[in-house]
């Protein structure tokens, strides 16, 4: 990844280019609402929660950055006529190969 790989532009503008793309080529679908399947984040929920808000604001700033992202396009999608909004919000996704996303419990 290089400095352009951010969370904004990987998710969010990524996901803003395909809404806008279908957006424009609806008329060729027969103005039937074309379903749009995103992978978000559980965590993406937080702000619904029983304390979900503070538990964001002890995130890390790359959390918050990433969380930011999902749901922006999870707003877009829900504003875009043209879509059939499917979201889906798995939790942490990671295999015993990548100990490291794991939080850390010991010092």
């Amino acid at each position: 990844p290089d400095e352009d790989s951010t969370y904004d532009n990987i998710t969010r503008q990524t996901a803003l280019n395909i809404l806008n793309a279908i957006k424009a080529a609806r008329p060729p679908f027969g103005g039937k609402q074309i379903p749009f399947a995103f992978v978000s984040a559980a965590e993406a929920g937080w702000p619904d929660m029983k304390y979900g808000p503070q538990v964001e604001e002890s995130a890390p700033d790359w959390l918050k950055r990433y969380l930011a992202a999902k749901r922006s396009v999870e707003d877009m999608m829900g504003s875009n006529n043209a879509v059939r909004p499917i979201i889906y919000r798995p939790s942490l996704i990671w295999n015993w190969g990548k100990l490291d996303v794991l939080p850390r419990t010991a010092p």
